[in-house]
């Protein structure tokens, strides 16, 4: 078996750009994992974190909530066009953000959309505490009853004029309200969306 020998110039070049590659992806991990360390040490009833993590923890909810209701003046209705369904036109309809997932039959996972709101997005955590109040506040399934949606409990349900059911689910994890805009909390967007209606 003839041994390869390394007496090409460009042999010698390569060995070093994949020594320096390695090298950079292990530096990279290895900063990523202090971070993930730092994460996990953070004591939760600590009143104040890094601010680079309250910008990641917004920056994850701007992501997640990447829809914003669509409002018609004329009609004096905010729509929800994946899950074909408008609310009545106020100032919290209008601030609604929310992510749609469609039906997976594969999984037995049916439609489900969750809400939160602008103002709740652009708050800033304080502790990581305050993340679950500031990441879960609303979702509904449709036709089928989800399955502990976002941690929520079952707050209602709506029947649609197509025969569709929205099953609406809150967080109504104690101490939650004080994130929460007056007028804007889980329970005012529930009683919202049990006036949707289908189009």
């Amino acid at each position: 078996m003839k041994k390869f020998k390394f007496q090409h110039p460009t042999d010698k070049v390569l060995i070093f750009v994949l020594v320096l590659i390695i090298g950079l992806l292990t530096a990279i991990l290895w900063d990523f994992g202090q971070k993930l360390d730092i994460l996990w040490k953070q004591d939760q009833n600590t009143p104040a974190m890094n601010l680079d993590v309250k910008v990641y923890i917004q920056s994850a909810l701007k992501g997640l909530y990447a829809s914003p209701t669509v409002t018609d003046p004329l009609q004096s209705r905010v729509y929800m066009p994946e899950a074909q369904i408008y609310l009545p036109l106020s100032d919290l309809s209008r601030n609604l953000m929310y992510n749609y997932q469609a039906a997976d039959k594969a999984l037995n996972s049916p439609a489900q959309a969750i809400i939160n709101t602008g103002q709740n997005i652009n708050h800033l955590a304080n502790s990581f505490a305050d993340v679950p109040c500031l990441q879960r506040m609303v979702s509904f399934t449709i036709n089928q009853k989800g399955d502990n949606i976002n941690n929520g409990h079952l707050a209602g349900s709506v029947t649609l004029k197509d025969s569709r059911i929205l099953y609406l689910y809150d967080n109504n994890s104690p101490g939650c309200d004080k994130f929460w805009f007056p007028g804007r909390g889980a329970s005012d967007i529930v009683a919202l969306l049990k006036q949707a209606q289908s189009y």
